[in-house]
């Protein structure tokens, strides 16, 4: 019980939100079972697990039995990086449509008001307010749901617009945790990946308020190594304020130029860096085809599927689902 009131008050959920009313609970039955006022029975632990996403297990252990907890079943994972031009948003589009092909049920967030990631899908514009997630952060609803998300290819995106900006302009203390809280009622997904803008702004906090692991982009040049004291300051200041259990899923190496020494060196240097903190995959090489892709609104592997950095986008999300534990699809 211990272990999910821990995870319960890490992602922000209140006793007071709609999903234990759903699951069956009242105030006083929730208040005795948190407190241990009473031993709570089987069906009352995968109610309150439930409720929070996350997925009870009873297995045997010895002569006896143990009860497991189940990672929930949608990963939520916000691509970091506070430098912008780094490949994030590309890197978002591709590895999300590839998860896809690999059957994966994929839902992608763009939290940037550029709307880089809308536009590089194809999504048809304008796109409405009530398409955005806004509403979800600076609505009133206590409970918010996200909107309809729109088909893109083989995977489903929620869209952005300028007007998201507007959440940067005013102060949104206490709505950080929002966007986390709607991601909590989806049951359809298997991973939702957010792409936030490239700066340490309110969208960008919310990003990572929600996530369950940050994948962080880091080119193979002077600012992929400038930028880690940033995030690894950011990654701390969002635990200790927002998100007690998030941590680095992975560093990936972008924009390598295979020609160049200074490129080669920096790989290494950056390695030695982060390593330490999560693990490291790539390089990703630094290609014209993913120029090319965002001309086209088209993932990668469908602008060109015999071009190299289609084979590398591939094997650069078979490392990241293996860095994630995740051996098939669900």
């Amino acid at each position: 019980m211990r272990a999910l009131i821990e995870y319960r008050k890490a992602r922000g959920i209140e006793t007071s939100d709609a999903v234990f009313q759903k699951a069956g609970f009242n105030e006083m039955t929730l208040y005795r079972t948190e407190r241990g006022l009473t031993q709570p029975t089987l069906e009352t632990l995968e109610r309150y697990a439930s409720a929070i996403g996350f997925e009870l297990a009873l297995r045997p252990k010895g002569e006896g039995s143990s009860l497991q907890l189940r990672l929930p079943k949608t990963r939520v994972l916000t691509m970091f990086n506070h430098a912008g031009g780094v490949g994030k948003t590309s890197l978002t589009r591709d590895i999300g449509y590839t998860m896809a092909e690999l059957g994966f049920k994929v839902l992608l967030i763009d939290l940037d008001p550029q709307a880089n990631l809308t536009a590089w899908l194809g999504v048809s514009r304008p796109v409405q307010d009530s398409q955005t997630v806004l509403e979800v952060i600076q609505g009133e609803n206590r409970d918010p749901k996200l909107p309809t998300p729109t088909r893109a290819f083989n995977l489903d995106i929620i869209p952005s617009n300028l007007n998201l900006s507007r959440v940067d302009r005013f102060p949104v203390q206490g709505r950080f945790r929002r966007l986390g809280r709607a991601i909590r009622h989806l049951d359809v997904y298997d991973f939702v990946l957010i792409d936030p803008n490239p700066a340490l702004t309110n969208l960008t906090m919310i990003a990572l308020a929600a996530a369950d692991q940050l994948i962080v982009p880091l080119p193979a040049n002077t600012k992929g190594e400038e930028a880690i004291p940033g995030i690894v300051e950011a990654l701390e200041s969002v635990k200790e304020e927002t998100n007690e259990g998030l941590s680095i899923g992975a560093f990936i190496i972008t924009q390598y130029d295979t020609k160049t020494t200074v490129d080669r060196v920096a790989v290494e240097h950056i390695r030695s860096l982060v390593s330490p903190i999560a693990p490291v995959i790539g390089p990703l090489h630094h290609y014209a085809v993913f120029r090319e892709a965002q001309m086209l609104a088209l993932p990668v592997s469908l602008a060109d599927p015999q071009h190299k950095a289609t084979e590398q986008i591939s094997r650069i999300t078979a490392e990241l689902l293996s860095e994630l534990q995740v051996t098939g699809k669900h």
